[in-house]
């Protein structure tokens, strides 16, 4: 995943589309619930009703196509069909991001009970229509746990009122029945126990960490802030000197993701000139990618690219900056938990 100097038109076209198919999904929850009081009459006909139930339903699909497709165009995120289909493929806020992918695919398989409800029957449409009360919930901790407007006053606010309504009306559906107590009580432990994790995770400092969004992303990100350095795309038109024949020896610490399956390598460098040193290696179950980034030794800078292969104790990787490109060649002599060694040689040539 590469960062770019602003977030895009798309990425704010991602996350309202999101919050949109939430608040369409709750609308619908909702809904369903007075249907199944049979909240209406003459004033609200039932089929009044059952097709604005029918038409959020609809929208709320439609919208999380939109959010799924933007993520995926969106040139920061670097999202790909893998990632939004398949549950714990990403690296990116990998539980987080799968609790979305899970919630979708059982709303998809909720829409299809509708049309395939003449052959399964009324009773496994009715179990199945009933995930509704699973894919809410599920939805509701995606938007919070992997949202970056979950902090905002309003994107709050849009959380709480949801979790208001759809409780106040779990309560009013079992009412008179004896399940009344059971869902009051789970409700109330529920809450609780939300507002207690909320507070000290997504509202907390530092949960993106926590979360498991990469460090090349939140590098990116805050140097799109102004709070560390200016990504190599919008530097000052001055340039530093760029290596010539570059053949460093580096070292420094290892740090292992919460998913075991993305490792950060942060250290420096000495030879024919002096560097800071950051790779990113992201081994999926699919396939291999990665990032480096070089900075000289004021850490101004100098490049980044993607790791384009690693076979044995070799990474190889591209590294462009300034109208030039290093073909990077990185030979391990040591990669465990305590650190790394290895040395760094550009085997290729030139400019671009």
């Amino acid at each position: 995943m590469t960062g770019t100097a602003g977030p895009s038109l798309v990425w704010y076209i991602a996350r309202g589309s999101g919050f949109a198919a939430f608040l369409l999904l709750t609308g619908s929850v909702a809904l369903g619930i007075a249907l199944s009081r049979r909240w209406y009459g003459r004033q609200t006909p039932r089929l009044v009703v059952e097709g604005a139930h029918r038409w959020l339903t609809l929208t709320f699909y439609l919208f999380t196509a939109l959010h799924v497709a933007t993520l995926m165009l969106d040139p920061f995120t670097h999202f790909s069909l893998r990632d939004m289909v398949i549950p714990f493929a990403s690296t990116y806020r990998p539980f987080w991001l799968s609790l979305g992918i899970i919630a979708t695919e059982l709303g998809l398989a909720v829409g299809a009970s509708v049309w395939l409800r003449r052959w399964i029957g009324y009773r496994a449409w009715h179990v199945l229509h009933g995930l509704a009360y699973v894919i809410w919930p599920i939805t509701l901790l995606h938007g919070l746990g992997t949202g970056t407007d979950t902090r905002t006053f309003w994107g709050a606010l849009l959380y709480v009122g949801s979790a208001v309504l759809v409780l106040g009306l779990l309560a009013w559906r079992t009412e008179g029945t004896r399940w009344r107590t059971l869902t009051v009580g789970a409700s109330v432990v529920a809450t609780g126990v939300l507002l207690v994790w909320s507070l000290g995770g997504p509202f907390a400092a530092g949960w993106a960490t926590k979360a498991g969004t990469p460090p090349t992303l939140l590098t990116a990100a805050a140097a799109q802030r102004g709070i560390v350095g200016t990504p190599v795309a919008a530097r000052q038109p001055a340039a530093p000197a760029f290596p010539v024949n570059l053949h460093d020896t580096i070292s420094g610490q290892t740090l292992v993701g919460s998913n075991r399956r993305q490792v950060l390598l942060k250290g420096s460098g000495t030879g024919t000139a002096p560097l800071d040193v950051a790779i990113e290696i992201n081994n999926s179950r699919f396939d291999l990618s990665g990032e480096v980034q070089l900075r000289t030794a004021d850490h101004t800078p100098l490049c980044d690219g993607p790791v384009t292969s690693a076979e044995g104790s070799t990474v190889t990787a591209t590294c462009s900056g300034y109208g030039h490109q290093l073909q990077l060649q990185i030979t391990f002599d040591q990669l465990d938990a305590n650190g790394f060694s290895a040395d760094l040689i550009d085997v290729g040539a030139g400019g671009v």
